[in-house]
C-alpha cells in the first residue's frame, strides 16, 4: 500500500473481503457511531513478504502497515435509536 497498491495477499477484488487503511476505519466509526465509542488500540498481523519471527516483530511496532489489523473497540455510553413513525 506504500506505493498505492494493495500487497499480493490481500486481493481488494474479492467479493467478500475488503482492504481497509486504519485511518480508514477510524473515521468510519467517528462518522457512524459518533461518541458512543473509541478506538482504544490498533494490534497488527503478518507483516507481508517477511519470515515468522520478523514479521511478528514488525507488526508489533508498525501495525497500521501489517497485513491485517485487529481493533480493541471501547462502548462508552448507550446507544439510542429512535425511530419516528410517519
Amino acid at each position: 500500500m506504500l506505493f498505492g497498491y494493495h500487497p499480493t495477499c490481500s486481493k481488494s477484488i474479492s467479493a467478500h473481503v475488503r482492504g481497509f487503511s486504519p485511518k480508514d476505519i477510524k473515521q468510519f466509526y467517528r462518522n457512524i457511531a459518533g461518541s458512543f465509542c473509541t478506538i482504544e488500540s490498533i494490534k497488527g498481523s503478518q507483516f507481508y513478504p517477511f519470515p515468522k519471527k520478523i514479521a511478528r516483530f514488525l507488526s508489533t511496532i508498525f501495525p497500521s502497515f501489517a497485513v491485517s489489523n485487529f481493533f480493541i473497540i471501547k462502548k462508552t455510553s448507550v446507544f439510542i435509536t429512535v425511530y419516528r413513525l410517519a
